[in-house]
């Protein structure tokens, strides 16, 4: 995915094309929706436990450590998003995606096969690689071009440093790039 709202759309629209029964269609939806509205890598999505999401009076949030840095996350996500992640079907009561029979490392290998298959019935895959990497690609982007500080992008990842998030999304800084345009117009006067 390019990191934007129509090839996510295109992305999620493709699930139902996607050779895939219908049980994992829905559970691949709530995953994909989870990552873009949650900023969660897929292992964090994978694995996260029903007990990880909160009702917040009408809103949802999620509130998890990361598995790659242990970082805390706790981001509000939409309503809707919560509601479909409280019907989806597992066959396990603790989780929303991890059947619980592998390690938490190898739960996400089963998802990206079903990705793969999604992102390839999207027809992105003929222009570049896609991934599910993608999908919080697309949540932190939204972000910055609607002018949210990076710091809270930052922290919304769960990222250890923000320079980590200043390297891959620095350049989507809008309210970085306006204060540098109005301290450079203030100093041309």
């Amino acid at each position: 995915m390019n990191r934007d709202e129509p090839e996510y759309e295109t992305v999620i629209a493709a699930i139902d094309k996607a050779p895939l029964i219908p049980e994992n269609k829905t559970r691949v939806r709530a995953c994909m929706q989870l990552q873009r509205f949650s900023g969660l890598s897929l292992v964090d999505a994978v694995c996260l436990s029903k007990g990880e999401l909160i009702e917040d009076g009408d809103r949802f949030r999620i509130r998890c450590d990361r598995q790659k840095t242990g970082t805390h996350i706790n981001n509000v996500i939409p309503g809707w998003l919560g509601e479909e992640l409280l019907k989806v079907k597992n066959g396990n009561p603790e989780y929303f995606f991890w059947t619980g029979k592998t390690s938490p490392e190898d739960a996400p290998s089963y998802f990206h096969k079903m990705y793969r298959k999604v992102f390839k019935a999207s027809g992105l895959t003929d222009k570049r690689p896609c991934g599910s990497h993608d999908l919080r690609h697309t949540f932190a982007v939204d972000l910055l071009q609607k002018g949210v500080d990076i710091r809270k992008v930052s922290k919304a990842l769960g990222h250890s440093s923000i320079k980590i998030t200043e390297r891959y999304y620095g350049k989507w800084n809008k309210a970085q790039q306006e204060s540098l345009d109005d301290d450079l117009q203030q100093a041309w006067k």
